[in-house]
C-alpha cells in the first residue's frame, strides 16, 4: 500500500509464539523487548477529540518492526528482506520467527550503521511506554506535503516533554477500513507540528484483549 508495503505486507498474525517456559527476564533482549510489546496485542485505544471525533485503533503484534524503527537498518539482510515489497515470504510474521528464533538479536541491531536513527524509539518502545503515554493534543488530517516524508500518517498523537516531541502517527488502512499506529519516534524540532491542524484531546481509554479498561484519563 505504501513504502515497504506497510501495512499490506504484513500476513495474520494471530498465532502467539512458543517460547516455552522461559521468563521473559532470561531471555535475549530483543526478544525480550518484543516479547514485553506483544503484551499489547489487540488491546485498543480510544480517543476522544474535541471536535468531536472518535479515534480508535488496536494494537497487534505485528506493529513492533516497525514502531520499533527495524526497518530502518537497511545494513541487515534479513531487513532488506523484510522491507522488499516483492519478497512475500519476509513480512511481519517472518521477521518475528526470526527475533523469536534468535537469528536476528539486540547485537545485530546495535551494531548497525544506521542504529543511531532508531535508537530512541528502539530503547524506549515497550508496553509501559506505550500504555502510558499522555497525549494532549493530536494533528489532524497531517498535510505531508507540508514537509517532505512518505508516511501515510493521518493523525498525529504527540507529547511536547524535556527530551523533545514524542509522537505516534496513526494512518488509514483503506483496504480493511480501520485505523493503525504507522510510526512511533521522538523530534527534538516542530518539524512535524509547524503549520499542521492541531485538536485537543478530551479522554484517552485503553481497553485489554478482553475489553477491560486497562486506563482511562480525562484531559
Amino acid at each position: 500500500q505504501n513504502h515497504q508495503g506497510y501495512p499490506d505486507h504484513y500476513d495474520s498474525l494471530e498465532i502467539p509464539y512458543d517460547t516455552g517456559h522461559e521468563s521473559e527476564d532470561c531471555l535475549p533482549k530483543l526478544k525480550q523487548k518484543f516479547k514485553d510489546f506483544e503484551k499489547l496485542h489487540l488491546c485498543k485505544f480510544e480517543y476522544w477529540l474535541d471536535d468531536g471525533t472518535i479515534l480508535s485503533f488496536v494494537m497487534k503484534r505485528k506493529y513492533f518492526p516497525h514502531l520499533a524503527g527495524l526497518h530502518k537498518l537497511i545494513d541487515i539482510n534479513l531487513i532488506q528482506d523484510f522491507n522488499d515489497i516483492n519478497n512475500k515470504k519476509a513480512n511481519a510474521r517472518f521477521l518475528l520467527k526470526k527475533i523469536n528464533d534468535e537469528e536476528l538479536t539486540d547485537e545485530m541491531i546495535r551494531n548497525s550503521s544506521h542504529f543511531n536513527e532508531i535508537d530512541w524509539r528502539y530503547n524506549s518502545i515497550s508496553y509501559d511506554n506505550i500504555l502510558n503515554l499522555s497525549f494532549t493534543d493530536v494533528i489532524i488530517d497531517f498535510d505531508k506535503t507540508i514537509i517532505n516524508t512518505n508516511l501515510s500518517t493521518k493523525y498525529f498523537f504527540f507529547e511536547n516533554g524535556n527530551l523533545g516531541t514524542i509522537l505516534l502517527g496513526i494512518a488509514f488502512d483503506t483496504l480493511k477500513s480501520i485505523y493503525y499506529p504507522e510510526t512511533y519516534f521522538n523530534d527534538n524540532t516542530n518539524y512535524y507540528t509547524n503549520g499542521q491542524k492541531i485538536v485537543h484531546i478530551k479522554k484517552i481509554t485503553v481497553y485489554d484483549n478482553r475489553g477491560v479498561i486497562l486506563l482511562q484519563q480525562i484531559i
